[in-house]
């Protein structure tokens, strides 16, 4: 999972000053609260600043520049890009959507655009799959939705192109989260909070999903749709949100889950008795996983002494090559039993290391504290 997180990009881009259009006051705080959820709380983000380039106010141009540089000059094949967009948009045709920059210049109202003056949505996605880049699309636009339908064309078009089962696959991994349908507007807000679709993804990464696995670290998108959705409908808020998620996407996590809690084990009387057992007053046993069940009369989950050999704990290992599995002291169990070692009381999981780790702040003891 870190090895993943560390293959992501973020561009972030927000649209204000527009020069022919509506000018808008929403896509700033929009970016502000983006930056703070990926990047800047440490309780939150699981990207680091590194990872993170932010655009405001750029033209199509500029746009245009920034997915070429992040595609050729890094070497991107095969990672991910996490792309944000906030601002105007609008659709091209009945096939594409529009990435509407400052200097785009509308045609018959807002509605319409100069193409050539914004950027598509299939210009950015024919430009990264050249690199077999895994996109992760959020907009905040009018109208965006409209990228789901021209994704879906590019899709057959460039399933029909490829060969072979892995790309394939490769074809199916994507998501597209939009603030609307194709055929709706979203409302700027001058209120200062950005609008509701992005800071119901700030509202969800800050209060947590509901009925969220508290084991689970980790947020994903798919994860965070329902509740987008459910905010939605109790603030009677329209459009609705809408995500377009491919088949082969791998899991994307994009913030951590605030109701997390890791397992973590203590060293309990019940444990230490397995130790005893082994130790047999120093004339050291080598028994089965049943015969330690039977001497010390504790079953099921009370008599999993796997625990014991969880880091950095050590103190019981399995007797290499043996057929039934038989159990003994490692040499920490023997030190510990002697009372020469002491040990953490509490271990838990540590998602970094993929192991378990002392918990801090946890107590050291010894044999003579079950005494």
């Amino acid at each position: 999972m870190i090895d993943e997180l560390g293959r992501v990009t973020i561009i972030a881009v927000g649209c204000c000053k527009y020069q022919h259009m509506r000018r808008l006051t929403g896509p700033a705080q929009d970016i502000d609260n983006l930056r703070q959820i990926l990047v800047e709380d440490e309780d939150l983000s699981l990207f680091s600043p590194r990872q993170y380039i932010e655009k405001i106010d750029i033209t199509s141009n500029e746009l245009r520049a920034v997915i070429n540089d992040y595609v050729y000059d890094r070497g991107a094949e095969n990672d991910i890009l996490l792309f944000y967009f906030s601002g105007h948009g609008a659709p091209i045709g009945s096939n594409d959507f529009a990435f509407c920059t400052i200097d785009t210049k509308p045609v018959e109202g807002e509605q319409f655009i100069l193409p050539m003056t914004a950027v598509k949505f299939t210009d950015i996605l024919s430009t990264l799959w050249l690199k077999k880049v895994t996109p992760v699309f959020i907009i905040d636009a009018c109208y965006s939705g409209a990228a789901g339908g021209s994704l879906k064309i590019a899709l057959n078009r460039l399933v029909d192109d490829l060969k072979g089962e892995i790309q394939r696959n490769y074809a199916g991994s994507y998501a597209l989260l939009c603030s609307a349908p194709t055929d709706e507007e979203v409302l700027d807000n001058p209120d200062g909070d950005g609008g509701f679709f992005s800071y119901s993804i700030t509202k969800t990464a800050q209060m947590g999903i509901r009925r969220i696995n508290k084991r689970n670290p980790f947020v994903s998108i798919e994860q965070v749709y329902p509740e987008l959705l459910h905010l939605a409908e109790q603030s009677a808020y329209s459009p609705n949100p809408t995500l377009f998620m491919g088949t082969t996407l791998p899991t994307f996590s994009i913030f951590k889950n605030i109701h997390f809690r890791p397992l973590e084990y203590r060293l309990q009387p019940h444990l230490v008795a397995v130790l005893r057992v082994l130790w047999n007053n120093g004339n050291l046993q080598t028994l089965t996983p049943g015969q330690i069940a039977d001497q010390t009369g504790k079953k099921g989950a009370y008599g999993n002494h796997n625990k014991l050999s969880l880091a950095p704990w050590k103190l019981v290992e399995d007797v290499p090559g043996s057929r039934p599995k038989q159990r003994r002291l490692s040499e920490r169990g023997i030190e510990f039993m002697s009372g020469n070692l002491g040990v953490p009381r509490d271990v838990v999981f540590d998602q970094d290391t993929n192991d378990y780790v002392e918990r801090p702040g946890s107590e050291f003891v010894t044999v003579r504290d079950f005494a």
